[in-house]
């Protein structure tokens, strides 16, 4: 009988072991997840105010500087992009301890407008991505944006 209640709190310890495992799991893939919706979110933000805070936030420095290099180019011909996306499927996530790999499919409008006037210089065009996010920790342990593919691109 003693032998049966030490097996029976042993499996116990072992499956609450399990389901607090894979909680921790979870957690951590939906920051992984909540990273890349964060990353949207800041582009969006660049695109539209010229303003690269936010993105600093959740991207590594090559990442930034790939990013803002491009966005200022088109303010370098007094052009601002406007941007937004419209559906953001979040299709699989593939995790490691310090590198972590998410697949998009996503929908984005954009237009170019002129600095000065406001004027739109290319009307609103809509493309459909599947996209690929590659995250890295860095060292206080925070998941953050350090390359993106894009492994699908169609202009609607």
């Amino acid at each position: 009988m003693m032998k049966s209640k030490t097996i029976y709190a042993i499996v116990s310890v072992f499956i609450l072991l399990l389901i607090s495992a894979s909680g921790v799991a979870n957690a951590e893939d939906m920051g992984v997840k909540e990273v890349v919706r964060a990353y949207n979110k800041a582009l969006i933000q660049a695109y539209n105010t010229l303003r690269f805070d936010s993105l600093r936030r959740v991207v590594t420095e090559k990442e930034y500087n790939k990013v803002t290099i491009y966005i200022k180019s088109y303010a370098g011909m007094k052009q601002k992009l406007r941007a937004g996306l419209t559906d953001l499927v979040i299709k699989d996530v593939e995790k490691g301890s310090r590198k972590a790999s998410v697949s998009t499919s996503e929908k984005w409008w954009y237009e170019r407008v002129d600095m000065k006037t406001g004027s739109i210089l290319v009307p609103k065009s809509i493309y459909n991505y599947e996209m690929r996010y590659d995250l890295v920790k860095d060292e206080m342990g925070k998941w953050r944006v350090d390359k993106l593919k894009i492994l699908r691109e169609e202009r609607q």
